[in-house]
């Protein structure tokens, strides 16, 4: 019983975790290995080298894997959803953060009609999938779909639908 508990545990952890924390802990897990290889078995340097490439390659493989796979599941997750919301509102405010080399990621933050502010993840595959989304200025009128258990990392939702409003509600 206390076994099932324990890997119920683990994989609940496992799941959760995104790409970047998995790095976190795979990384000093394998120096302590190899800290422990070196001074339990006395190993000589061009050993350890070896031993190092067939652990890392795949872990490196692995990880790329993952973050390519974490982005297509998660859309597909929220195009799949039962339970889908619809809505009409304003694009209030274009986001753009976490800046990396010259490069950055967006969210679109809508304000409903009921005055209530909600955020969009506004990745690659979202403008790949709605192209409505280049075109969006402030203050346009929009219908939108979004699945409510689906969201990023950043804890925006996933745009699985979006239209201009034909009878846009007053500002």
């Amino acid at each position: 019983m206390i076994k099932n508990e324990c890997f119920g545990a683990l994989f609940y952890t496992y799941k959760n975790m995104n790409h970047q924390n998995i790095l976190f802990i795979a990384i000093p897990t394998l120096l302590f290995i190899f800290l422990m290889l070196k001074l339990c078995f006395n190993l000589q340097q061009k050993t350890i080298e070896r031993i190092i490439l067939l652990i890392s390659l795949p872990l490196i493989i692995g990880y790329i894997g993952n973050v390519y796979y974490y982005g297509l599941s998660m859309h597909k997750r929220a195009l799949q959803s039962t339970s889908q919301i619809n809505g009409c509102g304003w694009l209030e405010q274009k986001i753009s953060f976490n800046y990396r080399k010259g490069r950055s990621e967006q969210a679109y933050k809508f304000r409903t009609e009921n005055w209530q502010f909600i955020e969009f993840n506004g990745d690659t595959k979202s403008h790949e999938r709605l192209p409505l989304l280049n075109q969006l200025k402030l203050r346009d009128a929009v219908c939108f779909r979004y699945a409510q258990n689906v969201q990023d990392q950043y804890k925006h939702y996933l745009l699985t639908d979006l239209q201009f409003n034909p009878k846009p509600p007053a500002y």
